[in-house]
C-alpha cells in the first residue's frame, strides 16, 4: 500500500512538468537605470526592466515582467561585466521567479541581436506556481523584434 501511495505521489510531481512559452517586444520594455557614483555603467550600477507579456509575439498582453540587474564584476580586457538578476514573470496563474548571473558585453543596454541569449533557473513562484523549480533559457528572436523566454518548470 504504501508502495502505491509513493509510486502516485511521485507520478503525480512528474506530471506537473511543463513548459511555457513566453514572448515581450524589445521596442516596448522600459529601462531605468540606477548609477553608480562614477555613472560608469561599472560595478554597482542597477538596472530595472519591466515590460508586458504574452503567449503570442502578436497576442494579447496576459502579464508583465520586472527584472533587477547589477553589476557585480567587470573585466575591461574582455570588455565584459558580469551581472546579478532576479526577476518576477506575473502570470494569470501566479508569478514565476528566476534567478542567476549573466556575463554581457559591457555597459550593454539596447545592442541585442538575433542568436544572443542566456539561461537561468526558476527559484520558486506563487499561487498554481507554488514551490515550483526549474529553469529558463530566453533568446532574440530572427527577426529582432522580441525576448522569448522558455519557462523549464520540472
Amino acid at each position: 500500500m504504501m508502495f502505491v501511495f509513493l509510486f502516485c505521489s511521485l507520478f503525480s510531481r512528474l506530471s506537473v512538468a511543463e513548459d511555457i512559452i513566453l514572448y515581450t517586444g524589445l521596442a516596448d520594455r522600459k529601462l531605468t537605470h540606477i548609477h553608480n557614483e562614477k555613472k560608469d555603467f561599472g560595478i554597482g550600477h542597477h538596472r530595472h526592466s519591466t515590460g508586458k507579456l504574452r503567449f503570442e509575439k502578436n497576442g494579447p498582453d496576459i502579464g508583465e515582467y520586472h527584472v533587477i540587474t547589477s553589476v557585480v564584476s567587470v573585466d575591461k580586457a574582455k570588455n565584459t561585466d558580469t551581472r546579478e538578476y532576479i526577476g518576477v514573470s506575473r502570470l494569470p496563474k501566479g508569478d514565476i521567479v528566476t534567478q542567476d548571473t549573466i556575463e554581457m558585453e559591457h555597459a550593454q543596454v539596447n545592442a541585442f541581436k538575433a542568436g544572443w541569449s542566456y539561461e537561468g533557473v526558476i527559484v520558486g513562484g506563487t499561487r498554481e506556481y507554488k514551490g515550483i523549480t526549474g529553469t529558463f533559457s530566453t533568446r532574440i528572436t530572427e527577426d529582432e523584434r522580441y525576448f522569448e523566454t522558455v519557462i523549464h518548470i520540472d
